[in-house]
């Protein structure tokens, strides 16, 4: 009689490699480095739970677009209701941010005004 025959053989043979080597193949997910925020007259007050990803950086696409300010400045007139700056300031996945220039939601009028966007 052999020491493993059929059944028994594939189960030991099944644990061994589940002991050495499955329990180690779990997928590798790196961590997000941040998220993006294209402010706009609806989206004034992102909320979120991103550092749980590994988010610890904002990217704000732009302070100003189409001559609106999301920023008290004296250059632009600016949104109605600004954005809540020390709020987000303070949140965990805003631990680094970085800001973005003026914009233009019109790729042709960004392209024929490029000095204008420069100087916004």
């Amino acid at each position: 009689m052999h020491l493993y025959s059929g059944s028994a053989f594939v189960f030991a043979l099944t644990m061994l490699l589940c002991t050495g080597g499955c329990a180690d193949h779990s997928p590798v997910i790196p961590p997000i480095a941040g998220t993006v925020w294209q402010p706009d007259s609806n989206t004034l007050d992102p909320r979120g739970n991103w550092d749980r990803t590994g988010a610890g950086e904002l990217l704000v696409q732009w302070l100003a677009v189409d001559g609106t300010a999301f920023v008290k400045t004296d250059a632009l007139p600016s949104v109605p209701a600004l954005p809540p700056w020390q709020r987000i300031a303070a949140e965990p996945w805003a631990r680094k941010v970085i800001l973005g220039l003026a914009g233009r939601f019109d790729e042709k009028a960004a392209r024929a005004d490029l000095p204008g966007l420069i100087s916004s």
